[in-house]
């Protein structure tokens, strides 16, 4: 899972909303409430990780399997959003939220996020 989301990530940094589009359409198809939770819980360790691999003592530590490699260091105030994003995302698709707008409305503010593109 950590694979899928550090290329939703990357996705979303590069800001390229065509393959956004067509990756959200795929994960769409998934129809599985606990792998879209895996998905966004995926994605807040990585960016949690990326963040903490460029403190002094950080290292790898925190990691559990493959690493997303962010374009530019995460802050402290781009970590917290993604985390409350992802919380959010969370918690929508526990409550049956349509999960197309829940995945593109993450990959919207994500891009905002980590590629600093607002839309």
């Amino acid at each position: 899972m950590r694979g899928e989301a550090a290329a939703f990530l990357d996705l979303c940094a590069d800001g390229d909303w065509m393959a956004i589009a067509k990756r959200i359409d795929e994960m769409v198809e998934w129809k599985d409430l606990d792998r879209y939770e895996k998905f966004f819980g995926a994605i807040m360790e990585l960016v949690r990780d990326a963040f903490l691999r460029e403190l002094p003592a950080g290292g790898d530590v925190f990691s559990s399997g493959p690493v997303w490699r962010a374009k530019k260091t995460p802050s402290p105030a781009a970590v917290e959003k993604v985390l409350d994003l992802c919380g959010r995302s969370i918690v929508a698709v526990r409550g049956y939220a349509n999960i197309l707008l829940v995945l593109a409305g993450g990959a919207i503010e994500l891009a905002e996020v980590i590629g600093a593109k607002k839309q």
